[in-house]
């Protein structure tokens, strides 16, 4: 189980947001765990700290609440790691983001990981 962190809004309850460490090219980064992003997102001035190279992409993220905005851009064949698990994948990235790393679905499909409430944690699988 991937030692993760939850923070409580103002301590309240009913929002929880679930956060974990992770590597991007060797580099530690915090995502925010989001079940329900298809796509994992990192904000564009992490990338430019990072040295990662954008390509141009014609992707449109639609934040709920918001109209769709255009991406920054993709970093295409990253080294990623989360926990345990270590592979290669891409990232949209977007101008102006709130998070450093947003985990999506994509990457938790591809570490065979799954966010476990009850145990305010994540299992990462091999």
């Amino acid at each position: 189980m991937l030692n993760a962190r939850l923070q409580k809004e103002q301590g309240i309850r009913r929002h929880s947001l679930l956060y974990v460490d992770m590597k991007i090219n060797g580099h530690a980064v915090r995502a925010m765990v989001d079940t329900g992003a298809m796509r994992s997102i990192l904000a564009s001035d992490v990338a430019k700290q990072l040295g990662l190279k954008l390509k141009t992409n014609l992707s449109r993220i639609k934040p709920v609440d918001t109209e769709a905005r255009p991406v920054a851009g993709i970093v295409e064949g990253v080294s990623i790691r989360l926990g345990e698990w270590q592979g290669k994948g891409n990232l949209l990235v977007m101008p102006r983001h709130t998070y450093q790393l947003i985990l999506g679905q994509d990457l938790m499909g591809e570490a065979n990981a799954m966010r476990v409430p009850h145990l305010l944690g994540m299992y990462v699988g091999n």
